[in-house]
Order: C-alpha cells, then sequence, then structure tokens
C-alpha cells in the first residue's frame, strides 16, 4: 500500500539522488512526476496543472484510484523501467 510517509521518503530521496521518478498509470495519460516536487505531466513530458490531470487527488490517492503501468527511473544518464513501484523501491532499497 503506498501512502502518505512511502511517498515523502520518495521524494526525498530523489531530491538527495537528483533522481527523477515518473509512474504512468493505466487509464490515463497523465503521469506522476517525483523529482524536486510532485508533479502532473502529460504524454509529452510537459508539466501541467494537477486539477486538470487529477482533479483533487493527493499523491497517495492516486495509486488507489489507478494501477501502475510503469515506473521509469532517471539517475544521472541512466533510465530505468520497472513494472512496479515495489520494484522500483527494491532496487533503491528504500
Amino acid at each position: 500500500m503506498v501512502d502518505v510517509k512511502l511517498l515523502e521518503r520518495l521524494l526525498e530521496w530523489a531530491r538527495a539522488n537528483n533522481a527523477v521518478i515518473d509512474v504512468s498509470f493505466q487509464d490515463t495519460s497523465y503521469r506522476l512526476r517525483i523529482n524536486k516536487m510532485f508533479r502532473a505531466v502529460d504524454s509529452g513530458g510537459n508539466v501541467i496543472s494537477w486539477a486538470k490531470a487529477f482533479g483533487a487527488k493527493k499523491p497517495a490517492e492516486l495509486f488507489g484510484a489507478f494501477k501502475v503501468k510503469a515506473v521509469t527511473l532517471k539517475l544521472a544518464d541512466k533510465q530505468h523501467t520497472f513494472r512496479s513501484l515495489e520494484e522500483l523501491l527494491q532496487t533503491i532499497r528504500l
């Protein structure tokens, strides 16, 4: 289960490691980006209004409303793709 504390730890890790984490969901073309803050991103990679993408949902609520399709980690000049948030967490040992 994804809760606020887990997402806050992910945000702190992303900030400390200068990483970008993109979470793609099924049934929506919008993604959750975690880097310096939580952001909504469209299919072209542009940052857009949170309300336009996800309405009144908070970041942790997205994981209950949508199924995760893929998680992409960009770290330095490398990119890794995971099938779930759990795979990412095991890799970064968070």
